[in-house]
């Protein structure tokens, strides 16, 4: 067996995992008793398939084997034989289906579990695995100055798109490469040799590089046998007991500060039983795509559609339809379960999907304020911020308002800015017969909110955004509306002029025309951009909420980068 080599994705089982989702384990079980009790289940997991799946198990040397072969009708089968004109119990010989096989080996080591799969193997253990594994080794491995990257995935906790991608052309390093506001999901690096046998790995004369991909798993791109493997799983798990050479993130998972993930699942569930819910959305990955794509939102329940809807399902949309499910009273356990059995996808009109079928609680994204303690959830899974980061968030908070409230406040009383109403609502309505203002609130271009209001002077085009309340919910719904909007906007600056046709049209419904079309294409063509966030009150610039402070400096930063301008107002008189 030592002499077939191929190469492995490597995860961590999370034992905390494994007593979360069986019953049939407790704290007071050994290693060895949970991965018995973890096979068990994944047997009759994958035997429950239908007849779709069939596994054989193994055990040989300490490592425990599952080999499982499945057998699928592809979705266009039925397609396919009308156009062939086939008649399948006909036709022994072209029997549609797919075929594939995975394997899923299991080994202890260290009282740790380790497994390595192949094929779709990693879909049976996905929710028992130690997530950002692979990632958190990395600086135990490199320093973050060594020029080794060469890919990077990472979410983005706030922006158009919560998950990017990019490849560096050539070698770079993690200092080159650092996004405050990301955290990172995946990383790929290529290491020279002499760092080789770090890894377990025999130091070869070849000067060939090794690539390296870390995210929930680590891969080491060499074939590798089985001898050489458990090498690489000792080498690993002490490599994980070493002290970081760097920070990786700023944001970093809410387990390295020793929180319960389960502990603030609970305290999210407990602020949806009291709607509590300002601060939280639902949101995908790719906002652009969820917002200006996307013609048709549907939640679905074990196969049913409970939900469908042809505007984005609001977290308020997901509370009623909670309501509607429970036949009881509401309780948390009902919470906790519908969120983890429920899915969104998003279609456009023809059908096609957009935003693939996804869990609902992996879509919930928003922050959670603990005394002076702001805990994000992004993704389904908790983040804080690094001690470190506090400071510096605060400094650059203050210097982004002095930089936006030393701008010239002169429009406040060309367009009769403040205004004496107890909402925003209300504010934004005593604009709706002006002479100067073009009323926008809620006239929705593709589902998107550009701005409440629009004015304009010979040098520049103000999009004011207002909230009633300078706080956590109000800042998120301001940046998400923001960065949407900026989107939009500079597409249309980018000789994407049906953009502005298209919203100049839906602003004037109502036959209200204080600018023409070429006026109005000409302006955001040509003069400058500059969102202004209104609040009716408690705007303060030594606000102690990170939250705030650091939604704040992500709009300036985005704005910054887009060549457009931001200012902020209280507009209460």
């Amino acid at each position: 067996m030592d002499k077939e080599e191929i190469q492995f994705s490597i995860y961590k089982i999370s034992k905390q995992q494994i007593l979360d989702n069986l019953d049939t384990v407790d704290e007071t079980n050994s290693t060895e008793e949970l991965l018995e009790k973890l096979l068990f289940y994944l047997e009759c997991y994958i035997n429950k398939s239908g007849g779709r799946d069939h596994v054989k198990k193994n055990e040989k040397n300490g490592y425990y084997i599952f080999f499982i072969k499945s057998r699928r009708e592809p979705i266009w089968k039925s397609l396919i034989l009308n156009l062939m004109e086939m008649a399948e119990e006909n036709e022994t010989i072209f029997k549609i289906f797919n075929d594939s096989s995975s394997y899923i080996i299991f080994k202890i080591v260290a009282d740790e579990i380790y497994v390595m799969t192949g094929g779709h193997g990693s879909n049976y253990i996905s929710k028992f695995i130690e997530k950002n594994f692979g990632l958190y080794l990395l600086p135990k491995l490199i320093q973050r100055n060594n020029p080794v990257l060469k890919r990077i995935v990472e979410n983005n906790t706030s922006g158009n798109n919560l998950t990017t991608r990019r490849v560096t052309k050539n070698m770079s390093s993690l200092v080159a490469e650092s996004n405050i506001g990301s955290i990172y999901k995946e990383l790929s690096i290529q290491i020279s040799n002499e760092l080789a046998p770090k890894l377990g790995i025999p130091l070869e004369e070849s000067k060939k590089l090794i690539g390296v991909s870390s995210g929930d798993s680590f891969v080491i791109r060499k074939s590798i046998s089985i001898k050489i493997l458990e090498n690489v799983l000792n080498t690993l798990s002490e490599l994980s007991k070493k002290e970081d050479n760097f920070i990786l993130n700023y944001f970093v998972p809410v387990e390295k500060k020793r929180k319960k993930k389960s502990d603030l699942n609970n305290l999210l569930y407990d602020c949806i039983l009291n709607n509590n819910i300002e601060s939280f959305e639902v949101i995908a990955d790719d906002i652009e795509m969820f917002y200006f794509s996307s013609d048709k939102f549907i939640i679905k329940n074990n196969d049913s559609i409970i939900m469908e809807k042809e505007e984005p399902i609001s977290f308020d949309d997901l509370i009623s339809l909670m309501v509607e499910q429970c036949k009881k009273k509401m309780s948390i356990n009902f919470i906790k379960n519908f969120l983890n059995s429920t899915y969104l996808l998003t279609l456009d009109d023809n059908g096609h999907t957009i935003i693939p079928q996804t869990k609902i609680i992996t879509l919930i994204r928003g922050c959670l304020e603990i005394e002076s303690d702001s805990y994000y959830l992004l993704n389904g899974e908790w983040y804080v911020f690094e001690d470190s980061y506090f400071d510096m968030l605060n400094q650059q908070y203050k210097d982004i308002c002095n930089i936006i409230l030393s701008k010239d406040d002169s429009i406040i009383k060309t367009f009769n800015l403040k205004k004496n109403e107890k909402c925003e609502d209300d504010y934004n309505e005593t604009f709706k017969k002006s002479d100067d203002v073009i009323f926008a609130h809620k006239k929705n271009f593709k589902n998107v909110e550009i701005a409440d209001l629009i004015f304009w002077d010979d040098d520049s085009v103000y999009l004011m955004c207002n909230k009633s309340e300078f706080n956590g919910p109000g800042m998120r719904d301001l940046e998400n509306q923001v960065f949407t909007s900026s989107s939009i906007i500079s597409r249309a600056r980018d000789n994407e002029t049906n953009i502005l046709e298209q919203y100049y049209d839906k602003l004037n419904e109502e036959d209200k025309k204080i600018i023409s079309k070429n006026e109005f294409k000409d302006m955001f063509k040509n003069k400058k951009i500059i969102y202004v966030l209104g609040f009716n009150e408690n705007l303060k610039i030594d606000t102690r909420s990170v939250y705030c402070q650091y939604l704040l400096k992500e709009i300036y930063q985005n704005l910054l980068y887009n060549s457009m301008e931001l200012m902020y107002i209280n507009y209460k008189l």
